[in-house]
């Protein structure tokens, strides 16, 4: 099984395996950077999409509240004996007394003229009456429509018949203007570059939190129609009336059939991406960098007593004692130890080595000597042995000789000289 290390060349330097160690620490940084960005970018579009429903929903609670008091108030002048006895007068003093503290208008009208109002005055072609497409228990209905007074004016009026005849001739409308829901989109912040609608039964605009006077009264569009109509609430991609791609959230319809849509742009989103990529991206560079100066610096403290150690190495091979200072690395100062010994060691026994080859010299030439001397002495031996012989043949030949001629000899004379010899 190959290890890690066999997949490296083998004439890498310790500052190069240092860095490749600092990538292979900061690849899996970079990674979990990454997906730390991922879910940090999925947390916040989370918390984008809860705040943005809760918007949603708050903002629908708080229309669907506003529609009930003037519901409450319609009933309650729909039930009046004013209406029931068809007197006019009173009803228009119930009327003005009801609606003073809210700023609405009621009026009392039949299918064909309105009878009487405190405020605005609908025109035939326009009046509620039970022509709405959004009635409720008892006739309730709200009715919203762009020109709907005479003043050409936008209005919003919510319409119950008479309580005490069946079927009923007269119908009580509260007129309600559309700034009162215009106002609580006011009182809401909004996340970043947010808009935020209100849409009534036949999806159109009854508030909106940007360029509300030229949306007002607009139908839906697109993916949020087909969304409403369809009745997928909650999140969808849609593009907004101003043509801006977002991420809306619409919920459900309250008692009246009502809704809200907050719209998020993907823009936004794109950008909050961005931003949390981009701080992951900083944040790894920053790891890099650090990594990258921490490890030239311990490449720089290692290097260097490497460095050293292959000198103390060289000066081993050049037959030197390297010197035991150290470095400051423990591995390395150990190994430059154990050359330092090493040296001492191979300097003590070239010195035994050395001593014992010039003794052995010093005896090779003694030995030497002394068997040039016993040539010597057997040659001078053999030479004065041959000579001795060969002396000692010419003496017994002398010998003979003058025993020869001491036997022939006669003559006093001859035999005196004979004898000397």
């Amino acid at each position: 099984m190959n290890s890690p290390s066999d997949f490296l060349p083998r004439t890498l330097s310790i500052r190069a395996r240092l860095l490749l160690l600092v990538l292979a620490v900061w690849l899996p940084a970079v990674v979990g950077f990454g997906m730390l960005a991922r879910s940090t970018y999925l947390s916040e579009t989370r918390a984008s999409q809860e705040k943005i429903s809760q918007l949603g929903d708050s903002l629908s609670g708080l229309i669907e509240r506003e529609l009930d008091k003037r519901a409450v108030m319609a009933r309650t002048l729909a039930a009046s004996n004013a209406v029931k006895e068809r007197d006019a007068v009173h009803f228009l003093e119930e009327a003005a007394a009801a609606t003073h503290a809210t700023g609405d208008w009621a009026f009392l009208f039949s299918s064909d003229k309105q009878w009487a109002s405190t405020g605005q005055h609908l025109t035939a072609t326009t009046l509620p009456g039970r022509r709405d497409t959004s009635p409720l228990a008892q006739g309730l209905s709200v009715h919203f429509s762009m020109a709907g007074n005479l003043d050409g004016k936008p209005s919003l009026v919510m319409s119950v018949p008479e309580a005490n005849r069946a079927p009923a001739e007269l119908f009580v409308g509260v007129g309600i203007q559309p700034a009162v829901f215009q106002a609580l989109l006011a009182q809401h912040e909004l996340p970043d570059a947010s808009i935020a609608a209100v849409i009534d039964g036949d999806l159109r605009v009854v508030a909106r939190s940007r360029d509300p006077q030229k949306w007002l009264g607009a139908h839906a569009t697109g993916d949020l129609n087909h969304r409403a109509r369809a009745k997928e609430y909650g999140f969808g991609e849609s593009t907004t009336l101003d043509g801006v791609p977002s991420l809306a959230y619409l919920t459900h319809p309250n008692k009246y059939n009502w809704s809200v849509v907050v719209a998020f742009p993907k823009s936004s989103l794109a950008r909050s991406a961005r931003r949390v990529t981009a701080q992951a991206l900083a944040a790894s560079g920053v790891l890099l960098l650090l990594g990258l100066g921490l490890a030239f610096i311990v490449a720089r403290g290692i290097s260097a007593p490497i460095d050293t150690l292959r000198r103390r190495a060289g000066e081993l091979g050049d037959e030197n004692v390297p010197s035991a200072e150290p470095t400051g690395l423990l591995e390395a100062d150990v190994v430059i130890n154990a050359l330092h010994r090493a040296g001492l060691d191979a300097r003590a026994a070239t010195q035994t080595l050395e001593t014992r080859i010039a003794q052995a010299v010093t005896d090779a030439r003694e030995a030497q000597a002394t068997l040039l001397d016993a040539r010597k002495h057997e040659a001078i031996g053999r030479l004065t042995g041959g000579l001795a012989h060969d002396f000692n043949n010419l003496l017994q030949t002398i010998s003979t000789a003058l025993q020869i001629l001491d036997r022939t000899a006669t003559a006093a004379s001859q035999r005196r000289v004979v004898e000397s010899a």
